[in-house]
């Protein structure tokens, strides 16, 4: 029998001779152009709309207020006047109707809502003129006397003080408030009435009335 001779082995440490496989080189596709978006059609960031600011919206109405009010502290007596004799005058015309149909109801309805306003406006500018005109006294004499003893020193003092800021502030929206709801339904009591009559004589006096409250408008801030 043959023996099979044992196949020579590498020696240890040495690493095996590399194998040269011929590799054929990889084709890398070029990069896609980069083409430029237009200004018309790239993302944009949400755009917000601008709302009113409250900011602003709080000064216009504070001014507002003051405006009415320095024009009612001067005129208020005439102006709250005029609304009684108008509520009046349909009130009278009313009151023999009774509840003849809806449009003489709500005129009733309204002109007793405006007429406590009325009054009540009247009341708020009376005591304004009457604190306005103890505090100017009060601060006259303050200035002029020298010698006053302590005790009248302290009431001519809190005398001079009893209009405040936070006081003036009450009374300018009170006044104000009560302008604006006696405006609003003694106009719904005369619309009311008108209604009877016809429908296009209520609308036509709606339309001239707001043309007519801008044109005031127009003249107080204007003066």
């Amino acid at each position: 029998m043959s023996q099979q001779q044992p196949e020579p082995s590498e020696p240890a440490g040495i690493p095996p001779e590399p194998t040269n496989i011929p590799t054929e080189p990889v084709a890398i596709p070029p990069a896609p152009p980069v083409v430029p978006v237009p200004p018309a059609l790239a993302p944009s960031a949400p755009t917000r709309i601008a709302g009113p600011d409250l900011q602003q919206v709080t000064a216009w109405m504070r001014q507002s207020q003051l405006i009415t009010a320095k024009v009612l502290y001067d005129l208020g007596v005439w102006v709250f006047g005029g609304l009684i004799i108008a509520a009046l005058m349909l009130l009278q015309d009313l009151i023999p109707l009774g509840s003849a149909d809806r449009a003489t109801v709500v005129a009733g309805l309204a002109i007793a809502i405006a007429l406590p306003f009325n009054l009540a406006g009247l009341g708020i500018i009376r005591y304004f003129n009457d604190v306005k005109q103890t505090v100017e006294e009060a601060r006259k004499t303050l200035a002029q006397s020298s010698t006053l003893d302590a005790e009248a020193l302290i009431k001519l003092t809190r005398a001079s003080d009893s209009l405040t800021s936070g006081k003036q502030k009450a009374m300018d929206f009170s006044v104000s408030l009560a302008l604006y709801l006696s405006v609003l339904f003694t106009v719904i009591g005369y619309g009311s009435a008108l209604w009877r009559i016809s429908w296009a004589a209520t609308l036509l006096l709606l339309i001239v009335g707001v043309l007519a409250v801008l044109l005031v408008a127009r003249t107080v801030r204007s003066s």
